[in-house]
Order: C-alpha cells, then sequence, then structure tokens
C-alpha cells in the first residue's frame, strides 16, 4: 500500500474459521494495514475512489459473518454488499437475482462469474472449478453477464468475481469487460505468465511427443487443475 498511494483495494474475508475481530486487529496492525483501513457507515454516501486515496484510507474489508463496531473497519458484508448467485454449474446458467442476502438490495454488488463442476470423494459431494471453459466463461459470456445485470439493477457491479482470470477468449477477458463497465479505454497486454488452459496442453503434447524426461517448466494440464484449485480458493477467500 505505501509503495502503491494510488491503489484502492477491497479484501472479502469468509470467516470460515470463526475468527473474532480482535484477531483480524492484530494481524492487520503487524501488516500494518489498519492506518488504511476504511471505515464505511451503512447510512452514508461512499466517498468516490479519489476521495478515498486522498484520504489515504484505501483499503476497504469485508467480513461475512463475526463483525463487530469494535472493530468498526471489519465491516459485515452483506449490510453493505448484495452478491449474484455463486454456485452455477449450466455454462449459459447466469442469472441477475439478488442472492446473498436474499432479495435485499445494498449500495454496491458483487457479480460472481464463475463456472463449478461437482466431484464425490467417499460420499461427499465437493464443488470444482472448470479450468478448461474458463476462456468461454471470462470472454464474451462475463461481458453478457455484466451487462445484463446492469440492466437489471439499474447500475454497474461494483465488483466481478472471476475464476482464473487469465483466461480469455477473441479478446476478452475480465479486464477489458470491467474498463468496457468503466467507459476507458482497454490497452490489451499479457495477463498473468501469459499460460493459459490451451498453451498448457500444447506444451504438454509436445513434450510427450518428444519423449523428454528432462524437468519441464511448462505446466501441465494436470498440475494447472491443481494449482486453478489452490486459486480458485484464493479468489473466494479475498474476493467472493
Amino acid at each position: 500500500m505505501q509503495k502503491n498511494p494510488n491503489e484502492v483495494i477491497t479484501i472479502f474475508w469468509e470467516n470460515i474459521g470463526k475468527h473474532t475481530p480482535s484477531e483480524f486487529q492484530q494481524v492487520y496492525d503487524a501488516a500494518g494495514l489498519t492506518q488504511f483501513s476504511h471505515t464505511q457507515k451503512a447510512d452514508d454516501a461512499w466517498p468516490t475512489l479519489n476521495q478515498m486515496i486522498q484520504s489515504g484510507k484505501r483499503a476497504v474489508s469485508f467480513v461475512d459473518v463475526g463483525a463487530s463496531p469494535s472493530v468498526p473497519w471489519l465491516m459485515s458484508e452483506y449490510d453493505l454488499v448484495f452478491e449474484t448467485p455463486f454456485d452455477n454449474t449450466l455454462p449459459n446458467g447466469w442469472v441477475c437475482t439478488i442472492d446473498r442476502p436474499k432479495d435485499q438490495v445494498r449500495p454496491m454488488y458483487v457479480l460472481n462469474h464463475f463456472l463449478s463442476g461437482s466431484l464425490t470423494l467417499n460420499g461427499v459431494q465437493t464443488s470444482l472449478p472448470q479450468p478448461n471453459s474458463a476462456n468461454i466463461t471470462n470472454g464474451k459470456n462475463l461481458e453478457d453477464h455484466a451487462k445484463n445485470c446492469q440492466q437489471t439493477f439499474k447500475k454497474i457491479p461494483n465488483y466481478v468475481a472471476v475464476d482464473f482470470y487469465e483466461e480469455q477468449s477473441d479478446g476478452v477477458n475480465v479486464f477489458s469487460v470491467v474498463a468496457g463497465l468503466n467507459n476507458v479505454k482497454y490497452t490489451p497486454k499479457q495477463i498473468g505468465n501469459g499460460t493459459t488452459v490451451e498453451t498448457a496442453k500444447k506444451n504438454n503434447n509436445n513434450n510427450k511427443n518428444n519423449n523428454s524426461s528432462s524437468a519441464s517448466n511448462i505446466i501441465s494440464p494436470e498440475s494447472y487443475l491443481i494449482l486453478s484449485i489452490l486459486f480458485f480458493f484464493t479468489i473466494n477467500l479475498f474476493v467472493n
């Protein structure tokens, strides 16, 4: 934050471990993040990004459960933000309804846009990300979903939550979509390390064809899936 004085960040905490506000306070204090933390009252208008930058309060922190007035900058997410449904398993099943808190409008909203599959292990069903279709999900598919929700809610989403942010198709990706929503020009550039699901597949096939036994820096589809699962949970922890 100190090295990037013009950046505003938001952290969404999924408090699965039921950590107390004082525990968050200790971690933020140790990281030097408390001094940048913004506090928002539910009835007050949100400041502009420029106002937040000028004030120095550029870190917004939400928690899904466990908020308390004792730590005012750790704000209850669903008092201020609503979300669209997050458990979509259909490639064209994106909807613009208020899922959390159910049917309750809030000043800001999260557009959830990531596709899930399911895996059953020992009788337990687990939700899994879908890396092989992420380029389609994060392309025109995302663009259409965002525009539909903009029309439905009469405002653009404040947050766009995706999986595999580096995936794209036909020059459309999460950054170009967000730029379009904000009516600003998008300048294409390499996203992440430039490795996508498709390039990983091709490189993996080339390695197999060459019968190479040496270690490779190319991410194979199998290892990419594992990394993607980790990234998916990171997205859910901090963004979703």
